[in-house]
């Protein structure tokens, strides 16, 4: 490796942690570019926005960035993986369809009669779902059923003699995981778990060798730090991140790449912001270097507000102002515990007041033409009830037609029985009456009577029901007696 360039021959691995994501990631953009223009690089991040933001930023310092990769770790497992899933006639299987297989999972044990623990919630909505988590989960560890049915009661290491053992959740637990991966196996699936195998023990491909950067990468399980630790031994650079307080990626990193951490945050912290971010999840604070009543400054506000829609509308309210500032719209985000609650509501809010909004994750509705398209198959399945039809009508989805159709009213309106006057042409009334002997058809709209000149109005079959005379031609004389014109 003599004639190689430096950062080609000399292995790297650092671990930089801080409590501030812009020092971590303005430390890691330094050593990129410090490589050379010529060679590629994987960008890892917890989700691939978050490796976006960090080539972006690069590009800006740089001035445009090439061949770097950029995916999170589970991308860039699928993508190693592929091979050997396609050599052995293997499918990846989704979210939903891992959900499917333990809900046939469940189903199986129910009809053997083995569900004794989850057999009264075996048949709820709900329970699918969070058994695929918990069985995804455990195959991320290399939990397999013969060790998870040895396991007792939550929170004990044995099982207790008090409990029976046939009732134990680990014992169903492991029966449901065996079915599980029958039913894995049966349709030729591979899960989360067999990629990150897969993709552990590829020894070749275009991505492996290529210098690594972790931007917080998450190392929860035992499949993704195998994963992480094989990535790293086919490189010779690797440069990691992680904030400040997370100590078990910490510490994994440490086990990983052989290197002590490295902290940014020299000296100590500066105004409300920084005391706040640096000791927010810290496990304890060290009052005697901080004081405990801090003073504020306008770089950190604490507010309130009951709800969350007048929440959102404080936020957009603020923004406003920090606008008005002089701060840009794109220096500015919004940080959200519980986005399936607030998302709707900040945008709404953001909408009022103005403020164009970018949301990573979207606010999520559902469509209005597959609520209309539920909301007729109820009214069809209630017997064409009014509200389900009005709720059809409500969501704005009815077809437009191009030809107006012809209105037909019910039987049981008072005019429903009306209808158009015929008209007679050469033919006389079917009533038997004369034929008008001075012209050859009865006038129709706008005519003129023979004598009188009036205008005839047009009325249904029947004539009126009053009055001294009749005014129109129908096939039924007057009923009050009077003669015809």
């Amino acid at each position: 490796m003599s004639g190689l360039p430096y950062w080609q021959s000399v292995s790297t691995r650092r671990i930089f942690v801080s409590c501030s994501n812009a020092r971590r990631l303005e430390r890691v953009g330094e050593l990129l570019e410090s490589l050379s223009d010529e060679s590629e690089a994987l960008a890892l991040g917890e989700t691939r926005g978050a490796a976006d933001d960090f080539v972006r930023g690069c590009s800006q310092r740089r001035g445009g960035v090439r061949g770097l990769h950029r995916m999170t770790l589970r991308q860039l497992a699928a993508a190693l993986a592929a091979e050997p899933i396609t050599k052995r006639g293997l499918a990846p299987v989704s979210r939903l369809g891992m959900e499917a297989i333990a809900a046939r999972s469940v189903y199986a044990c129910r009809a053997d009669g083995t569900l004794r623990y989850f057999g009264p919630v075996a048949d709820t909505p709900g329970f699918p779902r969070a058994l695929a988590a918990t069985l995804t989960e455990l195959r991320l560890h290399g939990v397999d059923p013969p060790r998870l049915k040895s396991a007792g009661l939550p929170g004990q290491d044995s099982p207790s003699n008090d409990f029976p053992s046939h009732d134990l959740p680990s014992h169903d637990l492991a029966r449901l995981l065996a079915r599980y991966e029958k039913e894995l196996a049966e349709r030729r699936l591979a899960d989360l778990a067999t990629l990150f195998q897969l993709a552990a023990g590829q020894a070749q491909h275009r991505l492996l060798g290529l210098p690594v950067f972790l931007l917080d990468c998450t190392l929860g399980s035992a499949a993704e730090r195998e994963f992480v630790t094989a990535l790293a031994g086919r490189s010779l650079h690797v440069f990691a991140t992680a904030p400040a307080g997370d100590e078990e990626t910490i510490h994994a990193l440490e086990q990983i790449l052989g290197v002590r951490p490295e902290d940014l945050d020299v000296g100590e912290p500066q105004g409300a912001l920084d005391r706040l971010r640096r000791y927010v999840f810290a496990p304890q604070i060290p009052t005697p270097q901080i004081p405990i009543r801090g003073e504020m400054d306008p770089s950190l506000e604490f507010f309130s507000a009951a709800g969350e829609g007048l929440e959102s509308v404080e936020i957009a309210r603020r923004i406003r102002l920090l606008a008005e500032q002089g701060i840009p719209f794109d220096q500015m985000a919004i940080l959200l515990r519980h986005p399936e609650n607030y998302l709707p509501l900040v945008e709404d809010a953001l909408r009022r007041a103005g403020i164009p909004g970018f949301f990573t994750r979207s606010a999520a509705r559902p469509d209005p033409s597959g609520r209309a398209f539920l909301a007729l198959l109820a009214c069809a399945s209630e017997g064409l009830t009014a509200s389900r039809f009005a709720e059809y009508l409500s969501l704005g989805q009815v077809p437009t037609t191009e030809a107006s159709a012809e209105w037909v009213a019910p039987a049981d309106e008072l005019l429903g029985n009306l209808k158009t006057p015929p008209d007679f042409g050469s033919q006389g009334p079917r009533d038997g009456s004369q034929e008008p002997k001075d012209g050859g058809q009865e006038p129709k709209d706008g005519g003129q009577e023979p004598k009188d000149g009036g205008q005839e109005p047009r009325y249904g079959g029947q004539g009126p029901r009053g009055g001294d005379r009749e005014l129109g031609v129908g096939s039924q004389g007057p009923r009050d007696g009077g003669q015809e014109p």
